[in-house]
């Protein structure tokens, strides 16, 4: 049902969830019942998303105007830009819980062993 579609994506993250901020679409129908209804810091996410990814296709580079996003340095902090309601970019968030992660499953590398 309906609701229990709603139940789910209120409580797990949903591959695709993405799609409608990405592409500025929230007012398709069916998008609500995926994710509720909208209010005036939805829709300036889905227009700073969408402007993103045209400002990367365009530039290789998804920084604009109205969303700071800092260019990655392998070399330098891990700086990831949170999209949500309020933007922000923050210093290697849930970087505890990543490193534990890369310590129960490393990451395969070329040439590297992992016993």
């Amino acid at each position: 049902t309906v609701d229990d579609l709603r139940s789910l994506c209120a409580t797990a993250a949903n591959h695709g969830i993405d799609v409608p901020f990405v592409f500025d679409n929230l007012g398709r129908r069916g998008v609500e019942i995926l994710l509720g209804g909208f209010d005036e810091s939805s829709h300036r996410l889905a227009g700073r998303a969408a402007e993103a990814w045209v400002t990367a296709a365009r530039t290789g580079n998804p920084a604009h105007d109205d969303l700071p996003w800092p260019a990655y340095d392998p070399g330098g902090e891990r700086l990831v830009a949170l999209l949500d309601r309020e933007t922000a970019v923050v210093p290697d968030p849930g970087g505890d819980l990543r490193a534990l992660w890369d310590e129960l499953a490393p990451v395969p590398r070329p040439g590297v062993v992992v016993d």
